[in-house]
């Protein structure tokens, strides 16, 4: 979601053409994203995000509060403490969907907002499992 990546052949030296991009809050991968990432395999993550921010508990429990109406809680809210562990987390949600090719590399990325230079996440072998 953050606008400050609208620049990826730029930021990761790659055509138009060979990127594919779903941007979600948190980032998750929600059964919504699983289907778009049966053909698109690429996952990309940033440090400073604000969904490291908060739990999704307290943040239900301030927004009823802020409201006045608890009427949507609990609502799921994608918060997590480490960008790394969490793009890891997600590859392989991806890696274990049946539907998405093992031929096809499940790769997943963090973006240094201090920087702005993105590092590959290692650590999820092709043939892993959720």
């Amino acid at each position: 979601m953050d606008p400050r990546l609208s620049d990826l052949p730029g930021i990761l030296g790659l055509p138009q053409a060979d990127i594919e991009v779903i941007r979600t809050g948190g980032p998750a991968v929600t059964q919504d994203v699983l289907s778009e990432l049966v053909v698109s395999t690429r996952a990309l993550n940033h440090t400073c995000c604000g969904f490291t921010t908060f739990t999704g508990g307290d943040l239900n429990v301030e927004l009823s509060g802020l409201t006045g109406d608890s009427s949507p809680a609990p609502m799921r809210l994608f918060s997590y403490k480490n960008p790394e562990e969490k793009t890891r987390n997600q590859m392989k949600i991806v890696r274990s969907h049946p539907w998405i090719a093992k031929e096809i590399p499940v790769r997943g990325f963090v973006f240094d907002v201090a920087t702005g230079l993105i590092s590959e996440v290692q650590g999820v072998s092709q043939d892993a499992a959720a």
